[in-house]
């Protein structure tokens, strides 16, 4: 005869050995649903980012297209005793425009929960390479405008400002009122290295032997730094924006529960 308490006990841990099936099966149920999730949403990033992103770049006329503004600044030059200049210097900037807009890959992605039925994804991108070409002209003005004999000198060059893996977060809602994918926010946060290159555009051989002193590229890489970094601050915040607004919306974000 088999005691009460014996049955109870088997019976108790069959029951517990039930209970812990179950509860490991709902984790796994839960963990490989959360990692399909993860993997659509991975999946509709990459394809808006490398497929569509581009494609709306150059619609917008952004890569190689966008002219950016003339810019220009003076240096300090040398003083007659009586305060007037006998070399005036200018340095300016024209023909400018970017590039490297089109191309940005995910770092990483996120998909929170709502209290709604919509879907929330917050992403970090990355992109790789973008600068700014500028062509420049150094201008001195050799004595005073007003006396005989005055002169102007000029030396043209290349200027090129590039940023490395510049990191940005976006936000997207995957189903705006027309059941489309939408970006509700952009953020700049966080750029690598920076430089600043300079070349000379001696072509023309008169000017090569005919040439000013050397252009004092050194005191202008501050000054160029800074304008760039307002235009692609302008830029990210504008017209790389809406472009990627419409590669955002263009595909059906993946309904999967």
């Amino acid at each position: 005869i088999i005691p009460l308490y014996a049955l109870y006990a088997c019976h108790f841990k069959e029951g517990n050995m039930f209970f812990t099936s179950v509860l490991l099966i709902s984790i796994a149920f839960v963990s490989a649903n959360t990692s399909d999730r993860d993997e659509y949403t991975n999946k509709y990033i990459d394809e808006v980012l490398s497929i569509h992103l581009p494609k709306a770049v150059e619609d917008a006329e952004i890569d190689g297209y966008h002219i950016l503004p003339n810019i220009a600044t003076s240096l300090p030059h040398d003083l007659t005793e009586d305060g007037l200049p006998i070399r005036s210097k200018t340095v300016s900037f024209h023909s400018g425009k970017i590039e490297g807009f089109s191309s940005a890959h995910r770092k990483s992605c996120e998909r929170l929960p709502t209290s709604t039925d919509n879907i929330k994804v917050i992403c970090n991108i990355v992109l790789p390479r973008v600068a700014a070409r500028y062509r420049g002209r150094y201008e001195v003005l050799i004595g005073h405008p007003f006396s005989q004999g005055y002169r102007v000198r000029r030396r043209d060059f290349e200027a090129e400002t590039i940023a490395r893996d510049i990191e940005a977060r976006i936000e997207i809602k995957a189903f705006d009122e027309d059941g489309k994918p939408s970006l509700t926010d952009l953020v700049l946060i966080g750029k690598g290295e920076v430089e600043t290159n300079f070349k000379y555009d001696d072509a023309n051989k008169k000017e090569r032997l005919n040439r000013l002193d050397d252009v004092p590229f050194e005191k202008l890489r501050g000054f160029l730094y800074q304008k760039n970094s307002q235009i692609f601050q302008k830029v990210f915040k504008g017209i790389y924006r809406y472009a990627l607004e419409d590669a955002v919306s263009s595909i059906v974000y993946p309904e999967h529960d």
